[in-house]
């Protein structure tokens, strides 16, 4: 009997925690809280170092250079040539082969056309107060696309310039140079603002030298 006693403490139910929703929820807001504080400091820190980091990492802008002209072809070959084209017959499938040829070359250069479009600051623009222009798709200098329009376009700084690519999509634009003595402007819209679809319609500009061009000559 008194074994039985000595060990009675043995028979005693060990029973478990019970279960505090209360200082769970107190975690999960406390984890909750901490998480939306780091994030606040995150973008502060990012609005911050982005200038910086933009300067810092961002590639200078690449020189454009315009070819140089293609020597002058010999006057002779085209004496030849000239001579050539005067024994040519011309029939219905020489008129259809050059309407074909005119399309072609139409659409390759409506690839290179955009418009420019120039607005005054502000809410005045829907007055419809704006000009616009033809413009053709220069180059690309590494940071942004290069576009050449007329200079009468622009009067003053604060004006808004929008570009519409042949993807017939209008993207924002900066005035980058301005020569009033050829009355010509180049206008710049940034890569980051680009489509993903804006290079199946739009294509650069092929450089080229009027003065040494012929009579058919595309």
């Amino acid at each position: 009997m008194e074994n039985k006693n000595e060990y009675s403490f043995l028979k005693e139910k060990i029973k478990d925690k019970p279960f505090n929703w209360k200082h769970l929820w107190q975690k999960a807001c406390l984890i909750a809280g901490a998480g939306i504080l780091f994030g606040i400091c995150a973008c502060i820190a990012f609005y911050g170092l982005k200038p910086w980091a933009e300067k810092r990492f961002e590639n200078s802008p690449q020189k454009v250079v315009v070819p140089p002209d293609d020597e002058e072809e010999n006057p002779q070959n085209q004496e030849e040539e000239e001579q050539e084209d005067k024994t040519a017959v011309l029939d219905i499938n020489n008129v259809r082969e050059l309407n074909r040829a005119v399309y072609d070359v139409s659409r390759t250069a409506s690839k290179s056309v955009a418009q420019v479009t120039v607005r005054p600051a502000g809410d005045e623009w829907l007055d419809e107060s704006y000009q616009a222009a033809a413009g053709i798709v220069l180059a690309d200098n590494g940071r942004e696309i290069l576009v050449l329009t007329e200079g009468i376009l622009f009067g003053n700084s604060e004006e808004t310039i929008a570009v519409t690519l042949p993807d017939d999509k209008e993207y924002e634009a900066v005035l980058k140079k301005k020569d009033d003595n050829l009355g010509l402007a180049v206008v710049g819209i940034s890569k980051t603002l680009l489509s993903d679809t804006v290079w199946t319609y739009t294509n650069f500009a092929v450089y080229g030298n009027s003065n040494l061009l012929g009579r058919g000559d595309g």
